[in-house]
């Protein structure tokens, strides 16, 4: 969830409609972090790539719904989110509590984690497409290549097979434009 969080932030205080000195207040601790619904995804969803991928596919309700479902379990809503309804009943040993690890909540955990990479990497092919694309950087530079936001051969395979196949086809409609 703060992985998430902290991502959605990121593109929203570092994208050229958001005044500059929010994000400075913010890297200071002058200001408080923007709330995810109200202000980070409300903003964003009127940034260029956003705007008509959530006018195509319903994106921030989607986001939205599923850092919610983080929050829940994070925050845990009450005994019904809570970790021994998660893993079922306890073990006892001399009085000692022993959680139970359960293997449908460990799947549940690891679906969540991989969706929570699918939903950052699609974020951040919507606010700097290039990463779809494999560039030939070493090539290009050798052994000094720039810093930047620029992915070598194989890299950018990586983050397309990240992408929500809900998502698949406007991405590879981003890569040819």
């Amino acid at each position: 969830r703060r992985g998430l969080e902290l991502v959605m932030t990121n593109i929203y205080l570092t994208h050229e409609n958001t005044p500059e000195i929010k994000a400075r207040e913010w890297m200071a601790s002058q200001g408080n972090s923007p709330y995810f619904s109200r202000e980070v995804i409300a903003n964003i969803i009127k940034f260029d790539r956003f705007s008509e991928v959530n006018a195509q596919l319903d994106w921030a309700k989607e986001i939205k719904e599923f850092y919610y479902k983080l929050c829940d379990i994070v925050h845990v809503n009450g005994t019904r989110r809570g970790f021994q309804q998660l893993n079922g009943t306890n073990s006892y040993l001399s009085g000692t509590t022993l959680p139970r690890i359960s293997k449908d909540t460990i799947i549940n955990v690891f679906g969540d984690f991989i969706k929570t990479m699918e939903y950052i990497s699609l974020s951040l092919v919507l606010y700097n497409p290039v990463l779809l694309v494999d560039l030939p950087m070493t090539e290009k530079f050798r052994l000094n290549p720039p810093m930047c936001g620029f992915f070598e051969w194989g890299q950018s395979e990586i983050i397309n097979k990240l992408i929500p196949v809900k998502y698949k086809d406007y991405c590879e409609r981003l890569k040819t434009t």
